[in-house]
């Protein structure tokens, strides 16, 4: 027993040794990977770093600003944002530019980079009244919800009525609201210009009437067009499950009859005849049970046709009564 007693021990010692090693070893392999990921971005970071240096060097400034851009958000650095709104202002987009060396003047303040403050402030100078402004105002009352985008990008509140700047071009205002009609305008800005637009209070959207007409303050539109996509699914269903009984019911008047050669009444004189008695009786049971399917999903199909072709006759409600609640069928002549 002491022999067994010590072996089990050494057993216990030696797994709580594994364990232990586990512990220690096991945060160190978890982190290489990180690592390795780390220094896998950084990696590719400066090789597109580079690559936007060569691309810009020859005044290719559409290829070259992606390349220091996706160099930023792998690996962040002061020089690389430099770099990155110089590109942008070569390239024209002098909003974008003033807004990467407003970002690159604090990093160099942080990073007591006397050289690149120096930098981004005689920029920033230069860019200040070039710059082209929008402001974008929004009509009272303003609707629940209310979303309101410029190229995009999300506008709140607070910004609404001050000015912003934009890089030159194509400018797209978009807004919207639950229930309420869309508004979309397309404005042309250029350098050192100011525009002011005004979005309108936004128009309700038509609210569709019981029989599906869309009613507008002119009156009632078309009707919509009837679906029977359901309904051709629920029929497709229907007769798949028509011809299974249909099988089954032949393939149970088989079994049956081969049943009648070696059975009489309740017994059978052979295995196989009572085996083809079990298997007619299954059969005629999953015959009844898909025909009975089948009608039920053809006469299903047969009702969404009709409902869905005459909807302005047929309706569902809820309906409340004193032993319970259920759905009520409406007809409408």
């Amino acid at each position: 027993m002491k022999i067994l007693f010590r072996a089990a021990s050494k057993r216990r010692r030696a797994a709580a040794y594994l364990v232990a090693l586990g512990g220690a070893i096991g945060p160190l392999l978890n982190a290489a990977p990180c690592m390795a990921q780390t220094s896998s971005r950084r990696a590719l970071a400066e090789a597109l770093f580079r690559q936007a240096r060569d691309l810009m060097s020859q005044g290719r400034y559409e290829e070259a600003c992606p390349k220091f851009a996706e160099s930023q958000r792998l690996d962040p650095g002061g020089g690389t944002l430099l770099n990155l709104a110089v590109c942008h202002e070569k390239q024209g987009k002098l909003a974008s530019a003033w807004a990467e060396f407003q970002e690159a003047l604090a990093q160099a303040k942080e990073d007591d980079r006397l050289d690149r403050v120096s930098l981004a402030e005689e920029h920033i100078a230069a860019l200040e009244p070039q710059l082209a402004r929008l402001t974008v105002t929004v009509a009272e009352p303003t609707p629940p919800g209310l979303v309101v985008t410029v190229n995009k990008t999300p506008l709140g509140s607070a910004a609404w009525g001050a000015k912003m700047p934009v890089d030159a071009g194509t400018v797209v205002i978009e807004a919207s609201a639950p229930g309420r009609e869309s508004f979309v305008k397309n404005v042309k800005v250029e350098d050192g210009e100011s525009l002011s637009i005004e979005i309108p209070e936004l128009s309700a959207v038509p609210e569709a009437d019981a029989e599906g007409f869309a009613v507008t303050d002119r009156g009632v539109g078309s009707p919509r067009e009837p679906d029977h996509t359901a309904a051709y699914v629920v029929g497709s269903v229907g007769l798949a499950a028509l011809v299974t009984g249909g099988y089954f019911g032949v393939r149970a008047l088989q079994e049956s009859d081969r049943a009648d050669k070696t059975c009489r009444e309740e017994y059978c004189t052979t295995e196989a005849g009572h085996r083809a008695d079990e298997n007619a009786v299954f059969n005629g049971w999953l015959s009844t049970i898909a025909i009975g399917v089948g009608v039920a999903a053809v006469g299903t199909a047969a009702y969404l046709y009709v409902s869905e072709e005459n909807a302005t006759q047929v309706a569902l409600t809820p309906a409340l009564g004193k032993r319970g609640a259920g759905v009520a069928l409406i007809w409408r002549h």
